[in-house]
């Protein structure tokens, strides 16, 4: 199986020279990657037989440098009854290739971009809605009726006050760094940070909503444990994991950030003894178009945004992240980050 003749454009498009091509112990198949070799000797064996096989195809061929390259194929047989000798004519289509996968991935990419979207306004319909209506009910109950709640009435409505105004606040956070990664517009500054310092401070952000459920947090993160990673991106992961943890656990339950320092890289570990989660629920997680945001255990609302954006702020500092929970026994968010560079 070789060539008889080859003009010096093939040639150019497959890195060999004339001679090495029609050389009768240079085999053709060598030009072609696994996939396209077995297509080769699938229409080798049908010419053998003397089946009706199609005259043009695509196909892809291994450049001598070892780059692909993709051509369409128009073949006509002029050998003798039992002789396999074809006539070809080869035209390089490796840039329209190059172009129709662009436009595959730009569509795959308007898909998301039209689902996040939607997203976006959804959260604004209905989850921003929420915590706002209470907000204006909570102060118009206050107005009408300051003149005769007592003390403890008008504290425990400024409480309720208090929570729709965190509500709202953690949400519109959440929503301008999601818009602002979408857009590509959030900065991205690695630098060697100590993760205990950002559980630490992950912590404190926490504190006032765990003490309202009676849940304790400790930070089990060593002092000193360096990672290469945006300080402000990861901080934002810490929060939202320590703060859907207090969400979905039990009044008196208990949260840790633990710290498991392997060979290459750290894996901080959020974990809790809340009401976990079922294998749907875990197949939805950090999904834009699923809507799988349920009430906490005090009845707190969430729109899942929190948990897009920890996949997105991971992954951009070089982490991966993967989540064991079990129904009734909690949940634990592995986070894998780079060490110190």
């Amino acid at each position: 199986r070789h060539y008889v003749y080859v003009n010096p454009r093939f040639c150019e498009l497959t890195g060999y020279t004339a001679e090495e091509l029609t050389s009768e112990d240079f085999d053709f198949i060598v030009l072609l990657p696994e996939e396209s070799r077995k297509y080769l000797e699938w229409r080798y064996q049908m010419r053998l037989e003397g089946k009706e096989i199609p005259n043009q195809y695509e196909l892809e061929l291994l450049h001598k440098s070892g780059k692909r390259v993709f051509v369409e194929v128009s073949t006509v047989s002029v050998g003798k009854p039992g002789e396999v000798l074809v006539m070809g004519i080869m035209r390089d289509i490796t840039q329209r290739k190059i172009y129709e996968q662009q436009l595959r991935e730009s569509e795959e990419r308007l898909k998301e971009l039209n689902a996040a979207k939607d997203k976006f306004f959804n959260i604004i319909a209905h989850d921003l809605r929420a915590p706002i209506s209470g907000l204006i009910s909570m102060t118009k109950t206050l107005i009408e009726n300051s003149d005769i709640l007592t003390p403890e009435e008008t504290k425990e409505l400024l409480t309720e006050l208090l929570d729709y105004a965190n509500q709202s606040f953690n949400l519109l956070e959440n929503l301008l760094q999601w818009s602002r990664s979408q857009t590509g517009t959030i900065p991205f500054k690695p630098e060697d940070t100590d993760l205990y310092e950002i559980a630490l401070s992950s912590v404190v952000i926490n504190e006032p909503n765990a003490k309202q459920k009676g849940i304790s947090i400790s930070n089990l993160v060593p002092e000193g444990s360096i990672s290469f990673v945006d300080r402000n991106m990861i901080t934002t992961v810490v929060r939202n994991l320590i703060s859907n943890a207090i969400k979905f656990t039990n009044p008196g339950g208990e949260i840790q950030i633990l710290l498991k320092d392997n060979t290459d890289d750290y894996e901080l570990i959020v974990a809790d003894n809340g009401v976990g989660m079922d294998s749907e629920k875990l197949s939805k997680l950090f999904k834009i178009g699923e809507n799988i945001s349920t009430p906490g255990t005090a009845h707190e609302k969430g729109s899942g945004l929190g948990l897009i954006l920890v996949k997105e702020f991971v992954e951009k500092n070089g982490g991966s992240i993967r989540v064991e929970s079990e129904v009734g026994k909690g949940t634990r968010f592995f986070i894998k980050l780079p060490k110190k560079k």
